[in-house]
């Protein structure tokens, strides 16, 4: 038998089930386990400081992860192997693609005047509803996290 986390679960075929409910047009649902609105009142969860490099090596694989401290302990910094290198890949492939561009006979590489003179003016003048749309989004949302009742929540260590 599985302990619920909220409420009662069944356990049919290996996967752990709500017990099924009938929808309004007569057929039969059954719903998957999902997270409840107030964890806090079903569990306790031990809070992890992800700054320490042993609760952060519990989470991922430690040979997917480096971290370079200097001498006195102060930590420079830590990389994900996998996302640096295929980020850097990418990013490099863009920047060598361009410089490797052949240059027109004005002596100008071809594919940065390209993007000069057409796709950027075609991205402002396409786009710059959404750049807009998403800043305003952006703001109004924060302004109605501060006047919600997550607006004193404390993001970070205390002190």
């Amino acid at each position: 038998p599985v302990q619920p986390l909220c409420g009662r679960v069944e356990r049919q075929g290996g996967l752990s089930r709500l017990p099924a409910m009938e929808a309004d047009d007569g057929h039969v649902k059954e719903h998957l386990p999902v997270i409840p609105i107030d964890p806090a009142a079903c569990h306790k969860q031990k809070i992890v400081d992800f700054s320490l490099d042993e609760n952060v090596k519990r989470f991922i694989r430690p040979n997917r992860w480096f971290a370079i401290d200097a001498a006195n302990g102060i930590r420079l910094f830590r990389v994900n192997i996998v996302v640096f290198s295929m980020a850097s890949v990418v990013l490099w492939s863009f920047v060598i693609g361009t410089l490797a561009a052949p240059y027109d006979e004005n002596g100008k590489n071809k594919a940065l005047k390209e993007f000069g003179d057409v796709w950027q003016y075609w991205i402002s003048n396409n786009f710059t509803w959404l750049y807009i749309g998403t800043q305003d989004a952006w703001v109004v949302f924060v302004i109605w996290i501060a006047f919600s009742k997550y607006g004193d929540l404390t993001l970070g260590k205390k002190g």
